[in-house]
């Protein structure tokens, strides 16, 4: 065998595991109901994309995004079933970055952690509550996080694939004025 049909075997090799590991196709992704959470995301340069999230009538926690920041493409979304821990039991995350494939998903079961995202894979014993951080997905997975953590006991929490959050207040501050009713919020 040649030198060159070496490398053709090599390049239609990666060709036919590319196409069969081909990302979610955009008209795929889950399409946000009437009433989502609708979020726009802006910066001083306009805007950039919509981020929406929902829980769907099983409790299935959903979320889609569309950005595109300076010719870069996220077309994004997630399912994520809460555990009798309120932790995430499963999750999907599917859909096209400008890295590639979104593909990731992550689920429990028997007292086993199992996760696989774009970067990174593994398991792990599941015993006590711990929030699986994702590598990608649309901003309701850190709604989603953030939630359980200020929730959990003493404001901190066990993450897979590793880890511990703990969350501290810094400050308090009223904002708002004439235009907008006055607040407190909390960092």
């Amino acid at each position: 065998m040649t030198m060159q049909d070496k490398l053709f075997l090599g390049c239609m090799a990666s060709l036919i595991c590319s196409v069969s590991s081909a990302q979610m196709p955009v008209p795929d992704l889950a399409k946000p109901p009437a009433d989502a959470r609708h979020f726009i995301i802006e910066s001083p340069g306009g805007k950039h994309g919509d981020s929406w999230s929902w829980v769907a009538t099983d409790g299935t926690r959903m979320g889609r995004e569309s950005m595109n920041l300076r010719g870069q493409v996220w077309e994004i979304d997630y399912s994520g079933t809460p555990g009798s821990d309120l932790m995430p039991s499963a999750m999907t995350i599917r859909g096209v970055t400008p890295q590639g494939d979104a593909a990731e998903s992550f689920s429990t079961a028997g007292g086993t952690a199992q996760w696989r995202s774009p970067v990174d894979a593994g398991g792990a014993a599941y015993s006590d509550p711990a929030f699986y951080v994702p590598q990608g997905g649309p901003i309701d997975t850190n709604a989603w996080f953030l939630e359980r953590l200020l929730t959990s006991p003493g404001r901190s929490l066990d993450l897979l694939p590793g880890g511990k959050a703990h969350a501290v207040k810094l400050i308090s501050l009223e904002v708002g004025d004439s235009a907008a009713a006055r607040q407190t919020i909390n960092l």
